[in-house]
């Protein structure tokens, strides 16, 4: 098992950066690959799947938390899946 934990500066509202990150990450193929669904509840979005990806994002006054656990054989590319989650947020903020 392995886990990322970023922590990204944002300028947004959290609620317009949750909805950014709705379209802009959620929405990746390659996400959408390994995430089986995904639920927002007020400022925090948790989502999950079956092929070893799991982890929740929060948005708070200038900054976005997001914690991702990676299980299984996933856990073996998590330098790749970290660089790429670190790409796309830093677009983000």
């Amino acid at each position: 098992m392995a886990s990322i934990h970023i922590e990204q500066p944002i300028k947004e509202s959290p609620e317009d950066l949750l909805k950014r990150f709705e379209q802009e990450v959620l929405s990746l193929p390659n996400l959408k690959a390994f995430v089986d669904s995904y639920e927002i509840q007020g400022n925090r979005v948790t989502f999950g799947g079956s092929k070893g990806i799991s982890g929740a994002a929060e948005a708070t006054p200038g900054t976005l938390i997001v914690d991702v656990t990676l299980s299984g054989m996933t856990a073996l590319m998590k330098p790749f899946i970290e660089g790429k989650l670190r790409e796309v947020l830093s677009r983000l903020g």
